[in-house]
């Protein structure tokens, strides 16, 4: 068992220190395309007609802002017929009917029959409207997912700003302000929320959650002040508030059909003038594709595969059940 969480540490210490490559993972659960469907449990992609697709819909209220991204990672076992990674751009702006309208230039790399990984390369003047992203199968049959994320080759900075101006919050409760849920899920969990703002009042009241679905984050429930009724924070405090991501933080939002994340205000009237994301010391390695038994206890070993039964400030190798995670802990 040392031996193998050695091994894992090794691998991920490479991909943090020596590595400059950061990832993302898509979202865990793949839309409904069309002639195919998709089992979760098995991670399978069933093509009933040759030239099918099925993927990832990421237009909610906005469209997915892969700005900091330059490529689609694919990773599946070997099929028998060849797969196209097909992305998909918008143009912003939606027709009489209410439906995004797309650009009508797309990004396609294939993965030929036998092989087992593709990267697309996402379009450069129109990777922050991404439409779409999907699978389609020179063939009928079934494709089994091992991993599908984003990359890029530069270094993840310290800090990333991810709004600077002036939004009233002042009963702001829908739309709010809204961030593309791409960037908070980047920094992972650890990452902080600094939002800076002005007071016009005693205080601030304020709710963070997805967009349209309003689903708050899980942590935000554990906030001082935190109203279950109205599912609010209100705060007197003086700017900025500070939010610390958890790991459910980001599966929620990972998760979640929305493409954005939202800071919505409330009666108190505030002005938001600047939303920081601190990134953690380092990232740890996440697996879409790896379940986790919650019920199963959680052990913490250094990166000598000593087991410490109270980790403090420092990188540690975190299993729990089957899933070896590298954490930073603060």
């Amino acid at each position: 068992m040392i031996k193998q969480l050695l091994s894992l540490a090794a691998v991920a210490t490479m991909a943090i220190n020596a590595n400059a490559t950061i990832t993302e993972n898509l979202p865990a659960t793949l839309d409904a395309g069309w002639s195919s469907s998709w089992d979760a449990a098995t991670k399978t992609i069933t093509y009933k007609d040759a030239w099918a697709g099925c993927g990832w819909w990421l237009c909610g209220t906005t469209p997915a802002d892969y700005s900091d991204w330059d490529e689609v990672v694919i990773k599946i076992q070997p099929a028998e017929f060849n797969v196209n990674i097909v992305i998909e751009y918008t143009t912003g702006e939606k027709n009489a009917s209410g439906n995004w309208i797309s650009t009508g230039k797309s990004t396609t790399a294939t993965i030929t029959a036998g092989e087992s990984e593709g990267v697309a390369t996402l379009d450069a003047e129109q990777k922050d409207k991404v439409m779409q992203i999907y699978l389609q199968a020179a063939a009928a049959g079934d494709l089994v997912l091992d991993a599908a994320y984003l990359q890029s080759g530069a270094e993840k900075p310290s800090e990333v700003v991810l709004f600077e101006g002036e939004e009233n919050m002042a009963d702001n409760y829908y739309p709010g302000l809204e961030i593309a849920k791409s960037k908070i899920v980047a920094g992972g969990a650890g990452s902080t929320l600094e939002i800076y703002f002005t007071k016009t009042g005693d205080g601030v009241s304020y709710k963070l959650c997805t967009d349209w679905t309003n689903v708050v984050l899980p942590s935000f429930k554990d906030v001082a002040g935190f109203n279950p009724t109205y599912n609010t924070v209100w705060t007197s405090q003086e700017s900025p508030i500070k939010f610390t991501l958890s790991a459910d933080d980001i599966t929620t939002l990972e998760s979640s059909g929305d493409s954005s994340f939202r800071i919505s205000g409330g009666g108190d009237g505030f002005v938001i003038t600047k939303v920081v994301l601190v990134y953690p010391q380092a990232s740890a390695i996440r697996d879409v594709f790896t379940e986790v038994d919650e019920n199963a206890p959680v052990e913490y070993f250094n990166l000598q595969g000593i087991r410490v039964e109270n980790p403090e400030n420092g990188l540690y190798i975190k299993r729990q059940g089957n899933k070896v995670t590298k954490v930073l802990v603060k």
